[in-house]
């Protein structure tokens, strides 16, 4: 079976080089991501200059590849999974209710307007900008971890049958220099879960002693 980089033609390392380009650029200019929503921006930014094709949908209609809050089906066909960012492949997407191609699942749109069934392979990205001068609160940590949860829990759902379809991209941003340990154990934890799994932590360039304590 095709990897993933072969099914996105060896995009994934391009991928990897845009997430460099937006922190190079971010220990450059502090004051370029001020929020988590920045952060999303300028990176879908980066990822629309890779993925800059249109093709069809399921019923044939044009699309992009790069979107933000694509709903995912969980296991029970509930819309609870939701990345921050999805890599997909418009033919596994549909806009209209009447049914496409035998390849959608289900027939009638949710209260979005679209569904994306997750049968055409995916990248998928979480992502956390962190602000403060001292380890994150209990709360951001639990939410990360839940971040993780989530993405390796889609893994399961569609890598199935030695068919790799799905790559996921966990990435957290610092405002300053500060690393934390408790996110150095996350992201290593999720690089060597499994072979489809990415993490990225990395440093703005203000000292925390500038921002002083919470």
């Amino acid at each position: 079976m095709p990897s993933i980089q072969a099914i996105w033609e060896g995009k994934i390392d391009r991928i990897d080089e845009a997430i460099k380009s937006l922190q190079d650029e971010h220990e450059q200019c502090p004051g370029l991501l001020l929020t988590e929503e920045d952060l999303r921006l300028h990176l879908c930014i980066r990822l629309m200059k890779i993925f800059n094709e249109k093709s069809n949908t399921d019923d044939n209609f044009q699309a992009t590849q790069v979107h933000a809050e694509v709903a995912w089906y969980d296991e029970q066909g509930h819309l609870t999974l939701r990345p921050d960012i999805t890599i997909l492949e418009p033919k596994a997407l549909r806009l209209c209710n009447q049914r496409g191609n035998d390849s959608i699942r289900f027939q009638r749109l949710p209260s979005k307007q679209f569904v994306y069934a997750g049968n055409g392979s995916a990248v998928i990205f979480e992502l956390k900008y962190l602000r403060g001068p001292r380890e994150p609160r209990t709360e951001t940590i639990n939410a990360i971890n839940h971040d993780t949860k989530k993405m390796k829990d889609l893994l399961t759902m569609w890598n199935y049958d030695d068919i790799p379809t799905v790559f996921a991209y966990l990435i957290v941003f610092s405002k300053t220099q500060y690393r934390s340990e408790s996110i150095e154990e996350i992201v290593t934890r999720f690089n060597n879960s499994d072979s489809h799994c990415k993490a990225f932590y990395y440093q703005g360039s203000i000292n925390p002693k500038l921002i002083g304590t919470r």
